[in-house]
């Protein structure tokens, strides 16, 4: 029991960090792409494969404590990555975007603010509505179908209504708080990331027929020999 609330209290905290990551590199995406754009491959390719690398060392490690964190990062990381997906894929497309004149960076960072949200917002449909779809057709468990259409609507729906229909009030909120529209986008997407994750990667049991197959098909030929007799 201890070590399920040490776990949860990492993953937790963890997760607000990937958060709090985002939001930090946000504030000074503008001013990087100013100045040289390729510059913000170096802090997100630190960031993934720092990760990645820390949480595989740590599972590695003989001391149960060190090998309990590195499984709670390794938690962390796979419950955020659509957001980190969603967020640095849209980041460095743009990035690529400015180096080979595919598009001009706007003139304020309140304009890149709403160009970020409206995007990657769109992009966003794509990235959770697909995650909600492939709950529905690939889980066996009804509640978990339920689920992820229940998810699909949501991710699918609130976005599109509030780019379709709000995108005024959207743009206004970028002008007024910039800080407070960025935050709460990315929060939505960390979210949703966290709520979609932590349903894909439960495993769900074989059938019957198909654990019963899979069972004697992984049994050492001599238990096989012994089946046969």
């Amino acid at each position: 029991m201890a070590e399920f609330f040490a776990k949860a209290i990492i993953v937790s905290g963890g997760v607000g960090l990937t958060g709090y990551f985002g939001v930090t590199l946000f504030n000074y995406v503008y001013h990087w792409m100013e100045q040289m754009a390729i510059l913000l491959a170096l802090p997100v390719g630190f960031w993934v494969a720092g990760n990645i690398a820390l949480f595989s060392w740590l599972e590695k490690r003989e001391n149960p404590k060190l090998r309990l964190l590195g499984n709670a990062l390794g938690t962390v990381f796979t419950y955020t990555s659509l957001f980190q997906a969603l967020f640095f894929c849209t980041i460095i497309g743009w990035v690529i975007g400015i180096i080979f004149d595919f598009g001009t960076l706007a003139d304020t960072a309140e304009d890149f603010a709403f160009e970020f949200v409206f995007g990657s917002a769109y992009f966003s449909v794509f990235v959770y509505g697909a995650t909600g779809l492939t709950m529905i057709f690939s889980c066996r468990k009804l509640w978990r179908r339920l689920y992820g259409a229940v998810y699909a609507l949501a991710t699918i729906a609130m976005p599109l209504y509030l780019l379709i229909w709000q995108k005024e009030a959207l743009y206004q909120l970028a002008m007024d708080d910039t800080r407070s529209l960025v935050a709460a986008t990315l929060g939505y997407y960390l979210l949703a990331s966290v709520l979609g994750m932590a349903i894909m990667v439960q495993k769900e049991p074989l059938p019957e027929g198909k654990a019963d197959g899979l069972a004697q098909s992984n049994a050492s030929p001599a238990a096989k020999r012994r089946g046969e007799r």
